[in-house]
């Protein structure tokens, strides 16, 4: 099966970058894999969640030109793809093209095991959004580029960047909290009482919403009352339970802000990162009242627990430390691989198949 045999290249590849302690020694194979991944993304037929979705909207947009429907850019490139290659298939390809090669890019920029960071983004934001999601999946690598320019000091193509991939998602605005990654530094213990009241603070949330339901907002017919239309809903707006994701939050939390704390490993990303990831899970506990809503505004955070393991792993300074780590990452990463392939409903992950019928 082609997920388990990149997932197992994978393993082989992180136990190298581990052992060698050094990304440069592996960048041979980053272009292959990349390739691998954009290939199947951009290649799949009847596979992924939301392709009859996307195949609705490709119709819609493709031979006419609608700029209102949806998000703007994203419309418009059905349009132009439309026009010129009048291919489905090429939209997929175009938007993994762009989406996995930015986000390969930023591993090898920010990521102390960027392999590492990889196998958790397969089994990860690859399956969900670049093989489902795809509009929230290149607005999340639009964001993650964002950053290279907010950490240089250049905030107005920060900002450009952040507007470009609210065009295609428009729950990319909520990155704008990134802003403030440099203006706190706050405990484990600081931080998991302000996750804490998030969580309360989301039954209060919860009432209100109640009355948005009462009120008909969301059968307004626009985009605002399309997203609010979640609110209620038997799918997608149920309350998130307590569940082992929320724990494993809190544990990369914790290892992270210790080896930061406690014995100085810290360079001049990693406490950004950290707050990113806390802004995360503060965004996730708020909305918990609606599942939908707490996983796609905090998945612009959250993902940078793809950073974060990495940097776990390369704190502990016997290799054989190093690999008892990713031992337990690598565990959670084939729990997710599982969850993603036999248990989340609407993935249609399986059969894969390729567009050339085979």
């Amino acid at each position: 099966m082609v997920y388990f045999s990149i997932f197992f290249v994978l393993i082989l590849l992180c136990i190298l970058n581990i052992v060698k302690n050094d990304n440069r020694e592996l960048q041979f194979a980053t272009i292959p894999m990349a390739l691998a991944l954009i290939l199947m993304a951009g290649l799949r037929f009847e596979t992924g969640a939301d392709y009859g979705s996307y195949k609705a909207i490709y119709d819609i947009t493709a031979n006419e030109f609608k700029p209102t429907y949806g998000e703007p850019l994203f419309a418009i490139l059905n349009y132009l793809i439309g026009a010129t290659v009048n291919s489905f298939n090429a939209l997929f390809f175009v938007i993994a093209l762009f989406s996995v090669t930015i986000k390969f890019y930023c591993f090898k920029r920010y990521s102390k095991y960027m392999f590492v960071s990889i196998i958790l983004y397969f089994v990860t934001n690859y399956l969900s959004q670049d093989f489902g999601q795809i509009r929230q999946g290149f607005a999340i690598a639009i964001c993650f580029l964002s950053l290279k320019y907010l950490y240089e000091g250049e905030k107005r193509l920060f900002y450009v960047l952040v507007v470009f991939a609210t065009l295609f998602h428009f729950s990319a605005v909520i990155f704008l909290l990134a802003l403030y990654t440099d203006k706190f530094k706050f405990s484990w213990a600081k931080m998991l009482v302000i996750w804490s009241i998030c969580f309360l603070l989301s039954t209060m949330l919860s009432v209100l919403s109640s009355y948005v339901v009462l009120l008909d907002i969301a059968s307004k017919g626009n985009v605002l009352g399309d997203k609010l239309g979640y609110i209620g809903d038997d799918t997608y707006g149920v309350k998130v339970p307590i569940n082992l994701g929320m724990f494993f939050k809190m544990m990369i939390l914790y290892l992270a802000t210790t080896f930061r704390d406690k014995f100085g490993q810290d360079d001049k990303y990693i406490s950004r990162f950290i707050n990113l990831y806390f802004i995360g899970g503060c965004v996730y506990f708020l909305f918990s009242f609606a599942e939908i809503y707490a996983g796609r505004l905090s998945v612009y955070f959250i993902f940078f627990e793809l950073i974060l393991i990495p940097y776990i792993i390369y704190c502990c300074k016997e290799t054989v430390f190093k690999l008892l780590f990713f031992g337990v990452f690598l565990l959670y990463a084939s729990y997710l691989l599982y969850q993603q392939l036999y248990v989340i409903k609407g993935n249609f992950l399986l059969p894969y198949k390729y567009i050339i019928g085979f």
